[in-house]
């Protein structure tokens, strides 16, 4: 049986999973291929593939710093083909759950009930206290997602193809060069939105894992 991990989104790009518009996410690597990178701050740091097939360790890569390959330390993907992701989201208990709304609510083991923030906003009548996805239990999750391709690269290295599938758009309306800077501009402030405070703001350029899936259950 395929082993289940968690992985955390936003509401907003929950909805974009639920409604087939985003099935990519970048993740950031963890530690940065360049954090080794004392001696020489102003090189260019490469990232390429050291080995393939590594049973359940990931896909193996190693840096290029100062022109040498250090391929003494690989970095493993922990994003695999195949493996599958529990979506966690913002969520709520509810005291009386509705036993027939299971659009807006889950119920689990004695009773207990819980509903989702993305099936509220963005007016959220509903007047819960959203809890942080990392507090969510797995039978709360309403989302599987299963991956299909993952790669290194550089987070302004994304194509407006790519931004697309991210789940954001454009205004229809423009111009194709117009749709594109707009495209990139909301890629930046999502971005900086949810790791320029932890450090890893969008002109830094951080190495992320670029991981493309397809939904199992939504």
């Amino acid at each position: 049986m395929t082993k289940e991990r968690p992985i955390s989104f936003t509401w907003p790009m929950v909805r974009a999973i639920r409604e087939g518009r985003k099935t990519m996410t970048r993740r950031l690597i963890r530690p940065q291929p360049d954090e080794c990178k004392t001696k020489f701050p102003s090189m260019r740091v490469m990232v390429a593939d050291y080995c393939t097939g590594v049973p359940r360790l990931g896909q193996a890569y190693y840096a290029r710093i100062a022109g040498c390959w250090n391929n003494t330390e690989p970095f493993f993907c922990p994003y695999l083909p195949g493996d599958r992701f529990y979506v966690r989201e913002e969520w709520a208990f509810v005291p009386w759950p509705p036993l027939n709304r299971p659009d807006l609510c889950r119920v689990g083991a004695g009773g207990v009930g819980v509903t989702w923030r993305e099936r509220w906003e963005p007016k959220n009548p509903s007047g819960y206290r959203w809890k942080s996805p990392k507090q969510m239990p797995r039978w709360a999750s309403r989302i599987l997602v299963e991956v299909t391709a993952s790669r290194p690269e550089r987070v302004m290295d994304i194509s407006i193809a790519d931004i697309q599938r991210e789940g954001l758009f454009a205004s229809l309306s423009q111009d194709p060069a117009d749709m594109a800077d707009e495209l990139r501009d909301k890629w930046r402030d999502l971005w900086n939105s949810l790791h320029a405070k932890r450090g890893f703001p969008y002109f830094g350029n951080p190495w992320v894992w670029a991981i493309t899936f397809q939904p199992v259950e939504v």
